[in-house]
């Protein structure tokens, strides 16, 4: 038996522990419980898509993927034509680094960033792309290379 005391020992301790009541529990329970059916209830409407408010604006906070910008313009601003739509969608499957549809909405226009080397190639054939999607406009689209403008500067 002399031995089985430090074996035991080895093993087993006896130490003394504070732990919570059941009352404190139950409270500490009802708190956690109850700050997180707040939360949920404050960020349902935070985190919810909702109804569209008619803005002219889209404001998007945090990083998205190039495609979501477009599809949430299509979805929620309400003031582009297929023709834009497709132009945008097509500049970026012929390679343009961005592309995106601008101008008065319901007509406008839309703009493809490339390298400045590969632009005659890329205007070619996003040309060819959407006038083989839509051979009705023809005769009123223009397809034309332009260079960036200057970066943001005082006045």
């Amino acid at each position: 038996m002399g031995t089985a005391a430090p074996l035991r020992d080895f093993f087993i301790r006896r130490r003394e522990v504070w732990v919570l009541t059941w009352p404190a529990r139950l409270l500490l329970l009802a708190l956690l419980l109850g700050g997180g059916l707040l939360f949920a209830r404050q960020a349902g409407d935070f985190l919810a898509v909702n109804d569209p408010s008619g803005g002219e604006y889209l404001v998007v906070e945090g990083w998205m993927p190039a495609y979501t910008y477009q599809a949430a313009a299509e979805l929620w601003l309400g003031n582009q034509i297929p023709e834009t739509i497709a132009l945008a969608r097509l500049a970026r499957t012929c390679g343009a680094l961005a592309a995106s549809a601008f101008g008065a909405g319901f007509g406008g226009s839309v703009w493809a960033l490339v390298q400045e080397a590969e632009a005659p190639a890329f205007l070619e054939q996003w040309r060819s792309r959407y006038l083989a999607n839509f051979p009705d406009r023809l005769p009123k689209a223009e397809f034309f290379p332009t260079s960036a403008g200057p970066p943001l500067f005082k006045v």
